[in-house]
């Protein structure tokens, strides 16, 4: 039996606004996304940028207020992995690199593990843009804290370990990765 994934209403929000967007069989660019359209969204909004090798990173290019709040730093301009523990930063990486190629989006829930003892899990939303300012592909993430019994400290988040409890790659039309 499978396991019935819970994707919160911002979650399909993103999707659906993203759908709406985009051009037929194609990927919306940047410049097509309309905050006035989406304002219950934009504070979990992540737009990166990723650098391919041998720069290998997520530009953060802007966040949202409750990411800010919740992280208690600035992201905007700093490399999304260095937020991510180690043995994750491929996955995550190839991850978004694979969504703007397919093109098609991706969606997870990891449990992040603190030393304290604590945990947070974590669902985020991502699809693809095109990058009117450059080569390197976009892609448009809503980020969303599902429960916590951790609280991050200033400074940003760091932690030991997070564990996928639930993934899955979202067809838009033109497959999935296998």
């Amino acid at each position: 039996m499978t396991e019935q994934l819970q994707r919160s209403e911002g979650s399909l929000a993103l999707e659906a606004y993203w759908k709406s967007i985009r051009p037929e069989g194609g990927v919306p660019n940047r410049t097509d996304i309309v905050p006035a359209d989406i304002p219950t969204l934009l504070p979990n909004i992540l737009l990166m940028e990723a650098h391919p090798e041998p720069a290998r990173k997520l530009h953060v290019r802007l966040a949202g207020t409750y990411l800010r709040d919740l992280w208690k730093i600035e992201p905007t301009g700093l490399d999304y992995l260095n937020f991510v523990p180690e043995g994750e930063k491929d996955e995550i990486y190839n991850g978004f690199v694979q969504a703007c190629k397919q093109p098609c989006g991706r969606w997870r829930q990891v449990i992040s593990n603190f030393a304290d003892g604590g945990s947070v899990r974590v669902e985020t939303t991502f699809f693809p843009l095109i990058n009117n300012k450059g080569t390197d592909p976009l892609v448009i993430v809503y980020v969303s804290v599902m429960t916590q019994t951790h609280h991050i400290q200033d400074g940003g988040p760091t932690h030991l370990a997070s564990y996928p409890a639930k993934a899955h790659w979202i067809d838009v039309g033109n497959g999935v990765p296998e």
